[in-house]
């Protein structure tokens, strides 16, 4: 039975060429028979003349059969050549429409869905994949009907070459006929029989589709199930302290639990599992040492910006997870100090890699459930990170430390802060986050914090000011930065350089004018003075790939 690889590979061309070539033999033997009939027979007379006439007219009998079926495939060929050029169209055409609605049909006739993103939601897409599959086999029912004629012509061709080839014995004739029948009642038979086995393909695509969709639907709910297993942190801390969330942190467990629900409803539209929203295990790298950095500047918090900035970019070299970087300051006749900078969103809001599980571990879906349930697969990562530059931390002390981050970088530091089993191994020296919603973090009161807000950025505004709950925050020192000119956007509202500018022009002598108040950024940063290098000290730069598997 022919495939639609058969008929991609026909060539209508050809068969015009065959066809052609066939009726100029015929139409050249016909010529050289009629010459030879009307050549003279010579000088035979009596016995001999009549033998050497039957003979020539045997002959010429056998010759003027032979261009009538030369002449019949040149027909057959034609006419082949002409219904298969109109079949070509169709399925160039069937192929095209499959490739305009996310499909590709493979050389064995099967129908590969390409879609990917958010059209991967249409619920459309599965009875679509089926209607152009029916289609293929229509296509592949008229190759092989054409198929079928054009031997079936060229057979019959043949069994009267063989009746005429075997003389007048009714016999041969009749055997040869059986035979024929008998090959094609089989070829009937098989003809059949692949009918069948077509329906039972489209029995088999169905059922597998089926199984498919439900299979990736009970992926989307065992992980829906898992997280509203998962008690957020102030659960924790209504039922053990009675203090009452902030309305940002049930909204976002809320918004986390819908976009999961969500993701099994895509999973069983799509037949696919679309990590909807799934945060997957930690991933921690090992420490690489960056001694290109080591002798960067390294004096106040416009510094400790610029490396907030830093760390967005060591995604793209060549690794499917950022890094955090933790740097080990070591000063003469002190113990080792460290500071970490995190990196904050890596995935555009607007893609659907954002909501869908990406390695990097901070996409959009981690921004609902870091802020709701106080940790990501990303802040488990970070700290498993920090543990791994620091186990050979001498001394028995703490090892002390400042927590840095923008954005979701912020979020996360403020949520490793919260941690009561991290506090109670590290001294954490401070935070300091830009552009980071963190008024739903319960952080503790003896850590200082600073984090700066710029006037029209929306992201910090996320957190509706704490809004509903009674944490108090005693140590944490909100810097609102005015709105400078010629921003007018997202980008440069929410941006790292524009954080980093502004607070570079707060640290100049003679201040700034983008805060009314600059006091709390200089107390902070006499509180963390003794995390900057001083005469003869060094600084040794790490950076760990974090992110989830």
């Amino acid at each position: 039975m022919a495939g639609w690889g058969d008929g991609l590979r026909w060539d209508a061309a050809a068969l015009h060429a065959s066809a052609e070539a066939q009726r100029g033999q015929a139409d050249a033997l016909a010529s050289a028979i009629q010459r030879f009939s009307n050549t003279p027979t010579g000088t035979w007379e009596g016995v001999a003349a009549t033998a050497a006439a039957a003979r020539r007219s045997a002959l010429a009998a056998q010759g003027a059969h032979l261009s009538s079926l030369l002449a019949d495939a040149s027909t057959a060929y034609a006419d082949a050549a002409s219904d298969l050029e109109p079949l070509r169209g169709d399925m160039d055409a069937t192929a095209n429409n499959a490739l305009s609605q996310g499909f590709r049909i493979s050389d064995g006739g099967h129908v590969e869905d390409l879609a990917g993103g958010w059209r991967m939601l249409d619920p459309r897409r599965p009875w679509t994949r089926i209607r152009i599959w029916g289609s293929v086999q229509a296509i592949v029912f008229r190759l092989t009907t054409l198929d079928a004629r054009l031997a079936g012509r060229l057979a019959v061709m043949a069994v009267g070459g063989r009746i005429s080839e075997g003389g007048t014995s009714m016999a041969d004739g009749v055997l040869s006929g059986a035979q024929f029948l008998g090959d094609r009642v089989d070829d009937g038979l098989d003809w059949g029989r692949g009918r069948w086995e077509d329906l039972g393909d489209l029995a088999d695509v169905a059922r597998d589709t089926v199984g498919e969709h439900l299979s990736a639907f009970t992926a989307g709910v065992d992980r829906f199930l898992d997280a509203s297993g998962e008690r957020p942190r102030w659960v924790d801390d209504l039922l053990q302290r009675g203090e009452i969330p902030e309305l940002a942190e049930v909204l976002a467990v809320g918004g986390y639990l819908t976009g999961l629900g969500a993701g099994a409803i895509a999973n069983l539209v799509t037949g696919e599992d679309q990590k909807f929203f799934d945060d997957g295990r930690p991933f921690v790298g090992d420490p690489q040492h960056r001694s290109g950095l080591d002798n960067r500047r390294l004096h106040n918090p416009s510094d400790l910006m610029r490396d907030m900035s830093t760390v967005y970019s060591t995604r793209n070299e060549g690794r499917d997870r950022p890094s955090v970087q933790i740097t080990r300051v070591d000063n003469p006749g002190q113990p080792p100090r460290y500071i970490v900078a995190i990196p904050g969103t890596t995935e555009s809001i607007d893609t659907w890699g954002g909501w869908t599980g990406q390695q990097g571990g901070t996409d959009w879906a981690a921004n609902l459930k870091g802020v709701g349930y106080g940790t990501t697969s990303s802040t488990e990562a970070i700290r498993a990170a920090i543990d791994k530059v620091t186990a050979e931390h001498p001394g028995g002390g703490r090892p002390q430390i400042i927590l840095t981050g923008h954005s979701q970088g912020g979020i996360i530091a403020a949520n490793i802060a919260a941690d009561p089993d991290f506090s109670s191994r590290y001294d954490i020296g401070g935070i300091m986050t830009a552009g980071s919603p963190i008024q739903t973090v319960p952080i503790p009161r003896d850590i200082p914090v600073v984090n700066f807000s710029n006037q029209y950025d929306p992201v910090p505004k996320s957190d509706l000011g704490g809004f509903g709950g009674s944490y108090e925050r005693p140590g944490v020192s909100d810097v609102s930065l005015d709105n400078g000119p010629g921003e007018l956007g997202l980008h440069d509202w929410h941006g790292q350089d524009t954080y980093e500018n502004k607070i570079r022009d707060i640290m100049r002598p003679g201040g700034s004018d983008w805060t009314k108040d600059e006091a709390p950024v200089h107390d902070f940063t006499t509180h963390i003075d003794r995390f900057y290098p001083t005469v003869g000290g060094t600084i040794s730069t790490y950076q760990v790939e974090v992110g989830r598997e």
